[in-house]
């Protein structure tokens, strides 16, 4: 990010961890990247992550929004939607579609991070202490626990 935005700069405390997932409505089973080459896969378009790791499969789907890709998961015109599982799993719950899940091991596991404009810099320090002892009395890990609970 610091590259491709100048005027940016990273708080070095996490702010949270992504798993990226792929949701199915059958157990389909996965260890791996390599493991879904033969699946009809879908994505929305611009997810790197996603995209280079799926490059030279033969049967994947872009689009712009990941309620279609559901959609289209949902009619089984697709195996396996990929996707971060928290999101996920919110547009799960708005489309009111209770038959999807995402299977295990996530694919890839990230740590996310705050970014702030380099007129806010003198935030960053502090922000990251704060992050951080949030972490380390629990309050994060409530937070978390209280948001996901409603998405599942």
């Amino acid at each position: 990010m610091e590259k491709t935005f100048p005027n940016l700069v990273r708080v070095p405390e996490p702010n949270m961890q992504m798993n990226f997932v792929a949701f199915a409505k059958r157990d389909i089973p996965i260890s791996d990247w390599e493991s879904l080459r033969g699946l009809r896969i879908g994505m929305v378009s611009g997810w790197k992550i996603l995209e280079r790791n799926t490059k030279d499969f033969p049967n994947v789907s872009h689009l712009l929004e990941v309620s279609d890709l559901f959609q289209m998961l949902e009619m089984d015109r697709l195996d396996v939607v990929l996707y971060s599982k928290l999101t996920g799993y919110e547009q799960l719950h708005k489309l009111e579609l209770n038959n999807i899940y995402a299977l295990s091991p996530p694919l890839c596991t990230k740590d996310m991070f705050l970014y702030l404009h380099k007129s806010h810099e003198n935030l960053v320090a502090p922000l990251a202490k704060a992050l951080h002892e949030m972490k380390q009395d629990g309050s994060y890990d409530q937070i978390v626990k209280e948001t996901s609970c409603h998405l599942h």
